[in-house]
């Protein structure tokens, strides 16, 4: 039996909260999704749909093809979905990768994106304000969409502690550190604290949009 609390030692909060909302959106999706960036396609199991995948290192043995997302290998209108988690803050050309994953999108078909914001540094090159991608979305003419935000501060402070406790060489301070820490992660589960909404302070944006 797992305890609760060892998932997000396993994974961020941001990890976590981003996995919950794509479980609650992938009801949305159903025909033929394109998976862009999709790393393991640790998320085919939440859709029921026929999934194409591509990533730009592609694996044979997960039938994952090469792609590129500011060049997308398929005529426009191809797919009744998108999903794209993680990639858009990696890309050198945020507005032509939007403008592809809409080209490739049917009329009225879901695109799922998710853009960290204020998380570790993985060698991305931007990270995302709400006000940015409205912006951004708006000049693209994109008018049904939902930015969604996950995480506050508490959960931030907490993925701090964490990222710094795992990189800490040393075995018994390790545990140690876990041990002294442990009370405010099982703090935030207990009061909730993971699922307040602040405007100053967000992990990440969930992006829900209806071409």
């Amino acid at each position: 039996m797992t305890l609760p609390f060892i998932t997000y030692f396993r994974e961020s909060f941001g990890r976590n909260l981003l996995n919950e909302q794509i479980r609650s959106h992938a009801s949305l999706f159903h025909g033929q999704i394109l998976d862009v960036g999709s790393g393991s396609r640790r998320y085919d199991h939440l859709f029921n749909a026929q999934i194409t995948a591509i990533d730009l290192q592609p694996d044979p043995t997960r039938n994952i093809t090469y792609g590129d997302i500011h060049v997308l290998a398929f005529t426009g209108e191809h797919f009744d979905g998108v999903i794209c988690f993680e990639v858009l803050c990696y890309s050198s050309n945020v507005r032509k990768a939007l403008q592809e994953l809409l080209r490739v999108t049917k009329p009225d078909g879901q695109i799922l994106l998710s853009t960290p914001f204020l998380l570790r540094d993985s060698g991305d090159r931007v990270r995302f304000t709400k006000r940015y991608l409205e912006e951004l979305l708006n000049e693209l003419n994109v008018k049904n969409v939902h930015i969604i935000p996950c995480g506050n501060a508490w959960t931030i402070i907490w993925d701090i502690l964490r990222t710094t406790i795992l990189e800490t060489r040393s075995k018994p301070m390790r545990l140690v550190l876990s041990l002294l820490f442990l009370p405010y992660l099982l703090l935030i589960l207990a009061l909730g604290l993971h699922r307040q909404k602040t405007p100053l302070y967000t992990a990440e944006h969930v992006v829900v949009i209806t071409k």
